[in-house]
């Protein structure tokens, strides 16, 4: 048999390396991308350490994949033929998913992961957003056209030979790793002294992990302990791993057997409930609680629905997911007797609320039939008549609890014969044109349109509660999981799971209450007029409601919520919202975002920097110990 010689292997491998590491610098050019967001930079040493991170992690990233796929190839077959379109392929991939990512990041502040490759490519996150297909179309010729770039630019250097006398290795690689383990170190320091315009940077890159030593840094004098008070935030120990949720067992009763019909819209900005975008509802909520300044506990669905049912932080998903433990809300409903209907336009399985929020509850379907969201949501309306029709049929039946919540909002989509009021409006969500110079009117009329869509089925649920006579004997409480950004802090934010401003928390809270369960002007009547509520409310607050409200609960809230009674309007000097990995503290003026890797920012309502603002660690080793609470010590 035939052996090939070591020169072509050799070869191979030597271009291959210039070839990869001159898309190291074009991957360092669209690195820039992230550097719009180097708000809090200060100082040289931060701009060195900036420097140095930026060329060793991205000519690393560049050289994983040469790495992991081209060299065993180049070692195996080293032809010509083979390499070059291999390589071409592998770089423009990596180029590509990289501007993808930048991308990604400046819309919603958070990098390619496993969610974002469902959205792509189906799964269950393909029910989340809908891509129109010249979406698709527009990626894939960008896609084409960079890998014959590529196959350009690997044809030209392998067959330039100018990299013969030259070593790349002799020098590239002592360099990188040398760079690699400076910006580590620099990192570990800054993390135990606390410096933001560092630490804070750091977050931005994708796929980078720096080190962190705070313990040592303090052992050996080179931080103070002062510097490390965020520890509680960075994690818990073991003994935090078990829950003790209710504190003490619930004394309540079933009540006068009201039902309860919790009506959510996902990703509704709080600014479009008005007389033009959501003519029912508004109408609906003349009659109803409205709650002005309502915040969910969350800007995602996942926490954001956790905070509602659980009436605890997002902190806890985990651990409740793992020991699939159900909302004592959910669980009084169930010793009372309800009948649930649960109608659900996404999937119950992800995020897996059939582990969580309706774990072992008997008779929820899991899915519903509908290519797209609209679909879906016309589905879970006509299951919704279905119930009641048979609800109300029914002789002597139990109070029923019923959850409807529609996804054609987050997914911006309405019926292709759908022609909305508000113009002009874009035909579908163009995600790839949006950016912070972007005029968000047209993306705004389409979102309007769908909310008016929406508007259309919701007010078919409540014309079918009224029709049937069940809607005087039925608590109305109808949400958003969370907010929908649009640009509105003028920083480039669209959509949500981003940050911690009003724009992606703020939702409405309307809340119709059966004549016996009104609050009253005097001992013996209803108030006339329901009232608008303008003070700090949360999603935390709904559940201590209805428990005290429509169930007699004589617990202190404490024992199984961090929220209070909605109706109590005293001032409230923070807010706490996050998600399952980290949590902000909202006060009127600020907010301190709070991260899992003891960093933390400062900025005002609308997200500006505050560089002088300094942590108030009291409040916030307070709001630790409340939120602390449910962990078994």
């Amino acid at each position: 048999m035939q052996t090939v010689s070591p020169t072509p292997r050799r070869d191979a491998l030597r271009a291959g390396s210039w070839f990869f590491l001159i898309n190291a610098g074009f991957a360092i050019l669209i690195a820039t991308r992230y550097m719009v967001h180097f708000t809090a930079i200060a100082g040289l040493g931060a701009y060195l350490y900036i420097a140095i991170v930026t060329l060793s992690h991205f000519v690393a990233l560049v050289f994983i994949p040469w790495l992991a796929l081209y060299a065993p190839v180049a070692l195996l077959v080293p032809r010509r033929g083979v390499l070059l379109p291999w390589g071409a392929l592998i770089a423009a991939l990596t180029l590509g998913l990289l501007a993808l990512d930048t991308h990604v990041f400046n819309l919603y502040r958070f990098h390619i992961n496993r969610f974002t490759l469902e959205l792509l490519f189906g799964g269950a996150g393909a029910e989340i957003y809908e891509f129109h297909p010249s979406e698709y179309a527009f990626v894939a010729t960008v896609l084409v056209l960079g890998i014959l770039f590529e196959l350009f630019l690997f044809r030209w250097v392998w067959r330039g030979q100018w990299w013969r006398p030259l070593r790349v290795a002799r020098w590239a690689v002592p360099a990188v790793l040398l760079m690699m383990l400076a910006g580590h170190a620099v990192h570990a320091w800054a993390a135990a002294n606390g410096s933001r315009s560092i630490t804070r940077a750091s977050r931005f890159y994708p796929l980078y992990f720096p080190a962190t030593a705070n313990d040592f840094f303090i052992k050996h004098g080179w931080a103070s302990p002062e510097q490390n008070q965020l520890a509680l935030a960075a994690g818990a120990d073991e003994s935090r791993k078990y829950l003790r949720y209710p504190l003490a067992p619930l004394r309540a009763d079933c009540g006068s057997g009201a039902n309860i019909l919790l009506i959510l819209l996902d990703s509704w900005n709080y600014r479009a409930l008005d007389s033009l975008v959501t003519p029912r509802l508004w109408h609906f909520a003349a009659s109803a609680e409205q709650y002005r300044n309502h915040y969910s506990g969350s800007n995602g669905t996942r926490t954001g629905i956790f905070s509602l049912f659980y009436s605890l932080p997002g902190t806890y998903w985990y651990e409740v997911l793992a020991a699939k433990i159900r909302p004592v809300f959910i669980n009084h409903l169930l010793a009372c007797g309800y009948r649930f209907g649960v109608f659900t336009s996404a999937s119950l399985v992800s995020p897996p609320f059939d582990q969580t929020v309706f774990a072992g509850v008997p008779g929820i379907p899991l899915r519903v039939p509908g290519e797209r969201a609209h679909d879906r949501d016309l589905q879970i309306t006509r299951d919704w008549l279905a119930f009641t029709e048979d609800y109300a049929a029914s002789t002597g039946a139990p109070p029923f609890f019923g959850f409807l919540f529609y996804d054609a909002l987050h997914s911006i989509s309405h019926p292709d014969d759908f022609t909305g009021p508000f113009q002009p409006a874009w035909t579908h969500a163009k995600y790839s044109a949006l950016g912070e110079d972007t005029d968000p009117a047209p993306f705004w009329n389409l979102y309007c349109n769908v909310a008016y869509f929406e508007d259309s089925l919701v007010g078919l649920v409540l014309a079918d509660l009224e029709a049937h006579g069940l809607l005087e004997n039925t608590v109305v409480i109808i949400t958003g999981d969370h907010g929908q950004e649009f640009n509105e802090n003028g920083k480039g934010y669209w959509g949500h799971n981003g940050n911690y401003s009003r724009a992606q928390l703020g939702v409405p809270l309307i809340i119709r209450w059966p004549d016996s369960l009104r609050p009253t002007d005097s001992l013996s009547a209803p108030a006339a007029q329901p009232p608008v509520a303008r003070h700090w409310t949360s999603h935390f607050d709904i559940v201590p409601t209805l428990m005290q409200r429509l169930f007699r609960c004589q617990n202190p809230v404490g024992d199984y919520s961090i929220g209070r009674n909605l109706a109590d309007a005293a001032g409230r000097g923070w807010l706490l919202v996050g998600s399952e990995d980290n949590f902000a503290v909202l006060e009127p003026d600020r907010i301190t975002s709070i991260n899992f890797d003891r960093t933390f920012d400062i900025t005002d309502t609308s997200l500006n920097e505050l560089p002088g603002a300094s942590l108030n660690a009291s409040l916030i080793n307070d709001i630790l110990r409340l939120s602390n609470a449910y962990y078994l010590k």
